[in-house]
């Protein structure tokens, strides 16, 4: 009896050895700016012994059915009648015989649909076809082989040979497939170096369109302050400064002149003279407590009290003309509004737009910095990976 799944062990024990590393016969040397072309070219190489190791398993496979069809007609050919045994181990035998022979044609059947276009492709097929065999077939062996020995031995043989047809292949083609393994991961390597590259050229643009913006917003602020130094430098603007200038001397005058009024107002014989009018001793309460504002208010009501009282002399009086006097010129100084305030809003304003952008800029310029990290450890890997078939990248 031959040894259990001698195609399955054959097949998966040269695919898991394949890639065991032997001592480099020769290192290429390439610059890691050639990587890609030499992507292209090994690409180009393999293509070659692809075609090649295509060739080569539909040889072995064209052959394996032709024998292995001899085989199975011959399997078929057995006579069950010759052989002496009882009634119970003969039907035994034979609905395992039978159910055996039913695997191995469609086995026949299922490799002879295999489609060789990727070498690859096409021995896990095998590989996959002969594992699913062995499990549904083995039992039915193992119990037919008890009596049919030689044909289904032949079979089985068929087989192996098939199996070290195939496990030679591919030790041949290793180099290869290593190789082509390599290229393969090269490939996605460059593809997302080249999509990071992208991304990097929309960021630029991004930063380029963001630079242009800023340099458009930065010439209306220089505009601007241009047109506030115009309207500075205007005569009527000058003028109006003037006024305000006058008006806040007015108002310093005027503030003096109702402190001086204040100091000079008997507010204790105001209160004597009086303490027993309730309304009047409310009047005067106010004043004492906010003289401004109440004067503000209603300067006619302390004079009211002051006249009444016989408190009233000379020396308030011009104070209070004088204080009437300047509230006329306060009135009369007419101050126009002032048309730099819009302008120098609208410079924060624009302002603010710059720290946008520049709050974008240095979010675009982080994302730059996680690219390119990512692409020196995407070249990295592909260093790493080259070594595996004696390719050394200078950096």
């Amino acid at each position: 009896m031959l040894r259990k799944s001698y195609f399955n062990m054959g097949i998966l024990n040269t695919l898991k050895n394949l890639f065991k590393p032997e001592k480099p016969i020769e290192i290429e040397t390439i610059k890691l700016e050639e990587i890609e072309d030499w992507t292209l070219k090994s690409k180009k190489d393999l293509e070659i012994i692809r075609g090649q190791f295509v060739t080569s398993i539909r040889e072995i496979m064209v052959s394996f059915s032709k024998d292995f069809s001899e085989k199975i007609v011959e399997l078929e050919a057995v006579d069950l009648d010759k052989f002496k045994i009882q009634e119970r181990g003969r039907k035994i035998v034979e609905e395992n015989y039978k159910n055996y022979l039913e695997h191995v044609r469609k086995l026949r059947e299922e490799i002879n649909s295999i489609k060789v276009n990727d070498p690859i492709l096409a021995i896990d097929e095998i590989n996959i076809v002969f594992v699913n065999f062995e499990k549904k077939s083995n039992l039915n062996f193992q119990k037919a082989s008890i009596l049919i020995g030689n044909e289904l031995g032949a079979v089985r043989e068929s087989m192996g040979k098939f199996s070290r047809e195939i496990k030679k292949l591919i030790d041949n083609n290793k180099d290869y497939l290593k190789k082509n393994e390599v290229v393969v991961l090269i490939e996605k390597y460059l593809e997302e170096i080249k999509e990071h590259r992208s991304q990097i050229e929309n960021i630029n643009n991004n930063l380029k369109t963001i630079e242009e913006d800023i340099g458009v917003v930065n010439k209306d602020i220089d505009n601007i302050h241009i047109e506030i130094k115009n309207i500075k430098n205007s005569e009527a603007y000058l003028n109006n400064l003037k006024k305000i200038k006058e008006l806040d001397l007015l108002k310093i005058k005027y503030e003096k002149l109702l402190y001086s009024l204040k100091e000079r107002v008997d507010f204790k014989g105001l209160s004597n003279f009086f303490h027993i009018n309730k309304r009047d001793m409310e009047i005067l309460n106010k004043f004492k407590t906010n003289f401004k504002e109440n004067f503000n208010q209603d300067s006619s009501k302390l004079i009211s009290l002051l006249n009444e009282s016989k408190l009233m002399n000379s020396e308030i009086q011009d104070i209070i003309k004088e204080i009437e006097d300047v509230k006329d010129e306060v009135d009369d100084v007419k101050i126009e509004g002032d048309e730099t305030d819009e302008l120098n809003s609208k410079i924060n304003r624009e302002n603010i737009k710059i720290e946008d952008y520049e709050m974008q800029m240095a979010k675009d310029n982080k994302k730059l910095i996680r690219i390119q990290e990512n692409i020196v450890e995407v070249e990295k890997q592909m260093v790493e990976k080259l070594k595996e078939i004696n390719v050394e990248v200078l950096v």
